[in-house]
């Protein structure tokens, strides 16, 4: 009989964070003890929390039948949720942490890769959306670029000599005051990406009520008319 590991297949998973954990390595008070296959799939999703359910299957080399049991078995031990996140085409399933099981990853000593303070899951999952498109664009990325006083931009890409600040909007922060704030560090351009054309319509008239809604440096797209889908 196949070991779990080798099922999973985790030997081809580069990314050190996803491996079994000893029982040297944990912690005590862990409670209950993960099975081995439970802990692989726990492991992947804290080091790619952005993946989707049918991506992460697929990289760790086991079907939908096979992940389902261990994604069921986690949802029941109260340490992962799922979260939808809207697309054009569709949804994306992702799974994330309970607080548990955000307790039960660190007594495991995994790292957490995702970073939800600026907006929650479906902020960092089109951030990374964006990253990529503008990466396959030929431009130099910088993700949560700090730009001193403790503010950061969601996104500093670089090409040809101009320098732009993209912010993802998803209707939830102060839009405009971002937008100055990256000028005032003297970002060429903003683009402002709003999640949906909604979003885009608000900042539109916070746009006009600032009196900003000619400044050529400041652009508003959306989702579909950044990536194309």
């Amino acid at each position: 009989m196949k070991s779990y590991s080798k099922t999973l297949g985790l030997e081809k998973c580069k990314d050190e964070d996803v491996r079994p954990i000893s029982t040297s390595e944990k912690r005590e008070g862990q409670e209950p003890e993960l099975q081995q296959g439970e802990q692989s799939l726990l492991a992947y999703i804290v080091a790619h929390p952005l993946s989707g359910v049918v991506e992460r299957y697929r990289r760790l080399g086991i079907n939908a039948h096979q992940g389902g049991k261990l994604r069921a078995s986690l949802a029941r031990r109260g340490l992962i949720q799922e979260r939808d996140i809207a697309t054009r085409t569709g949804r994306v399933k992702l799974l994330s942490l309970t607080e548990r099981g955000r307790q039960v990853a660190d007594s495991l000593a995994y790292k957490l890769h995702v970073s939800t303070r600026t907006g929650g899951y479906d902020h960092e999952y089109w951030r990374k959306r964006a990253a990529r498109h503008f990466a396959e664009q030929g431009w130099q990325v910088s993700e949560e670029h700090p730009i001193g006083g403790g503010k950061t931009v969601d996104l500093v890409i670089v090409k040809g000599g101009q320098r732009i600040a993209v912010e993802v909007e998803t209707g939830k922060s102060d839009a405009i005051r971002n937008m100055r704030k990256d000028l005032e560090a003297g970002f060429d351009h903003v683009i402002s990406v709003a999640l949906t054309a909604g979003v885009k319509k608000e900042i539109e008239r916070q746009l006009e009520s600032a009196q900003l809604s000619h400044d050529q440096s400041a652009k508003i797209l959306t989702l579909t008319e950044l990536v194309g889908r």
